[in-house]
C-alpha cells in the first residue's frame, strides 16, 4: 500500500475519534508515486500524525516523553545532505538523548532503515532500469545501561 493510502486511512480514524483515541504516531516509508524526492518517481516519507488526525510531513521528528530532548538532538545537527552512516549516528544519539532525560523512557534503540537501491540494465531480469527498497532492521544498536 502507499505511504499516502495508509496516512489517510489513520487520518480518517483520528478524525473520526475527535481525539479519544490519544495516538500521536510517526508514519514512515518509501512512496514509489510520491513527489517528497528531487531525484522522481517516488521518494522517502516521514510523517508526524497528531491525536485529532492532523498530519505533518516532516524530515524529522520525535515523539513520546524523551521526545523533547532528541528534537533538540535532530534539530541541532540535521542536515538535509547526511550520509546514511550519519543519520544513524544522528538517530541513535537523539533517542539516546531522550532516554537519558526522561525517566519514563525505555533504554532499548532499534533502527529500521529505508533505502532505495538503483538496479541497472545488467542487473535487472528482463532489462530496464529501475530499483527496490532494501530494509534492515537493526535490534539493540546501543548497549543497554
Amino acid at each position: 500500500a502507499r505511504v499516502s493510502a495508509i496516512s489517510r486511512f489513520i487520518q480518517d480514524k483520528l478524525y473520526e475519534g475527535k481525539g479519544s483515541i490519544g495516538a500521536n504516531l510517526v508514519l514512515g516509508g518509501y512512496d514509489y508515486f510520491s513527489s517528497s524526492s528531487n531525484k522522481g518517481g517516488g521518494g522517502a516519507m516521514l510523517m508526524a500524525i497528531h491525536p485529532h488526525g492532523s498530519i505533518d510531513v516532516v524530515p524529522y521528528t520525535a515523539l513520546g516523553s524523551g521526545g523533547l530532548a532528541a528534537m533538540s538532538v535532530l534539530e541541532s545537527r540535521y542536515r538535509s545532505d547526511m550520509t546514511t552512516e550519519e543519520g544513524i549516528q544522528l538517530v541513535k544519539d537523539a533517542v539516546k538523548a531522550g532516554i537519558v532525560n526522561d525517566m519514563g523512557s525505555g533504554s532499548q534503540i532499534d533502527l529500521c532503515i529505508l533505502d532505495y537501491k538503483h538496479q541497472t540494465n545488467e542487473n535487472k531480469e528482463g532489462g530496464g532500469g529501475g530499483g527496490a527498497v532494501v530494509v534492515t532492521y537493526q535490534r539493540a544498536v546501543v548497549q543497554e545501561e
